[in-house]
């Protein structure tokens, strides 16, 4: 689940009996930065913990090219 306000975006994933992951970012003239979390909830949690990533992005702007098909909307993070 992701929820966007303005330039902020948070998110809460399940990864069905493995993790809970906790994301927040912001986005910012085609810049996003992001953090996440993950917590192990699987019996690997003492051996693994958890896991923190930081994630840096760029959107390019460009013409978009006809190609007789819909586009597929996707999470903005």
């Amino acid at each position: 689940m992701y929820v966007q306000r303005n330039w902020l975006i948070g998110g809460l994933w399940y990864r069905f009996g493995d993790a809970i992951i906790a994301t927040l970012g912001v986005q910012f003239k085609g810049f996003k930065l992001g953090y996440s979390y993950d917590i192990t909830i699987s019996k690997l949690s003492n051996a693994a913990g958890g896991a923190h990533e930081i994630s840096l992005g760029y959107r390019f702007h460009s013409k978009p090219k006809n190609a007789g098909f819909m586009p597929i909307n996707i999470p903005a993070f």
